[in-house]
């Protein structure tokens, strides 16, 4: 018993020439039995012919006989189908006769004394009432002919019909010999195919033993060059990989040192741009205080030029009882030297706290982009942040009024 897969159970069979060789052992250990199986059909096979042939002798015999009898039927038939002809002809003369009696001129007289007047009688002399006497004796035998041969084709039709049966009953019985003998040849020659399909895998066993052991040889040493050239290439590229693992890894530790460097150097920047802002922050203040100075004289003296030309200025000044001399004691005159200074420093101070403006929003731009290195070990993080500080660092100061009005 096998499963679905072709295995058979309790055994390992798990290649196809196990299977083959199992199936080999027990077709071996099944010759014997297989042998006396074969010279049994065979003598069966020998009997049964034997006895087929018998009765096919008797099944001839019977039918040439039933041929024969059939024969004689028809033969008999045909001798019925005279008669009949003949009968006919006699009938026939019969119907051209006349119909009424044949009587001598006594038996006319004698009937004539008994008064049977109703019959038809006609009266022949002796020599022509004894040929109707002839015929009528005639036409009595053949009637009586008629009805022995009509019962003996009667007897022979039932005959006929009871060869008829029986040569079907042995149609029958030998139709079904035929079929056990056509059964019994057909075992016989499968047992004989089987036989040569056994003899055939007894020949063929020492062979396919020397090519079975062939090919595991080959087979293992086909393994063997595999799992040589598997190593190899697996160690080739392991090599491989580790010179390019180390490649990789010097290059990036040049591009870290690198990054490392580029980004001390702009820490650094960073921290002088950081002083130097710090320093510019103290000028501008400076410069603020000293712009406010100015723009408080220039206001100052524009008022007391207002104060000293406006007419109202001098009306106001008299009714409330103030003179021009005091209000221009209180706010100081700016000298034409410092007006000179007043109408040259102020567009310079404008224009150097607009740069300190910018270069602080630079300063804070650059700290942003620093701040948003997490892990300086990320080279791609280092790198943007170079490239966006050198775009920065890059970029020139322009000045507009824009820029002024948010310094100022």
């Amino acid at each position: 018993m096998t499963t679905l897969d072709g295995k058979i159970p309790g055994l390992p069979l798990n290649t196809p020439d196990e299977r083959l060789l199992f199936y080999t052992e027990v077709m071996l250990a099944n010759i014997p039995s297989i042998i006396s199986d074969l010279g049994s059909a065979k003598n069966t096979f020998l009997s049964i012919s034997e006895k087929r042939r018998n009765e096919m002798k008797q099944k001839s015999a019977l039918l040439q006989s039933i041929s024969r009898t059939y024969g004689n039927l028809n033969a008999c038939r045909r001798q019925v189908q005279e008669k009949s002809k003949q009968l006919e002809e006699c009938e026939a003369e019969l119907a051209a006769a006349s119909p009424p009696k044949f009587v001598s001129a006594a038996e006319a007289q004698q009937m004539t004394q008994e008064q049977r007047q109703k019959q038809n009688v006609v009266v022949l002399q002796e020599e022509e009432l004894r040929r109707v006497r002839k015929v009528d004796d005639r036409l009595h035998v053949l009637a009586e002919d008629l009805a022995t041969q009509t019962k003996l084709a009667s007897t022979l039709e039932s005959e006929i019909h009871t060869l008829t049966g029986e040569s079907q009953n042995e149609s029958e019985t030998l139709r079904k010999a035929h079929q056990e003998c056509e059964a019994v040849r057909n075992r016989w020659r499968a047992a004989v195919r089987e036989t040569q399909v056994l003899n055939l895998t007894m020949e063929e066993e020492d062979s396919r033993e020397t090519i079975q052991q062939e090919a595991a040889d080959a087979y293992r040493q086909i393994l063997e060059d595999c799992r040589q050239q598997e190593n190899d290439l697996i160690t080739t590229c392991i090599q491989v990989a580790r010179r390019e693992l180390e490649e990789l890894q010097a290059e990036i530790v040049d591009k870290k040192d690198k990054n490392e460097v580029e980004l001390a150097a702009f820490q650094i920047a960073q921290r002088e741009m950081q002083g130097e802002v710090e320093v510019l922050k103290d000028d501008i203040q400076f410069y603020k205080q000293h712009q406010k100075e100015l723009e408080r004289l220039a206001k100052l003296q524009q008022l007391e030029e207002k104060q000293a030309n406006s007419l109202k200025k001098l009306m106001w000044s008299t009714f409330s009882m103030s003179s021009p001399s005091n209000a221009a004691a209180s706010v100081p005159a700016l000298k034409p030297q410092q007006e000179e200074e007043l109408a040259r420093d102020h567009p310079i101070v404008m224009r150097l706290c607009a740069s300190i403006f910018k270069m602080e929003q630079n300063r804070q731009t650059i700290a942003a982009f620093i701040s948003q290195v997490t892990d300086p070990s990320k080279n791609n993080e280092v790198k943007h942040a170079v490239e966006q500080i050198e775009d920065v660092l890059d970029s020139s100061i322009v000045l507009n009024e824009d820029a002024l009005n948010d310094a100022v």
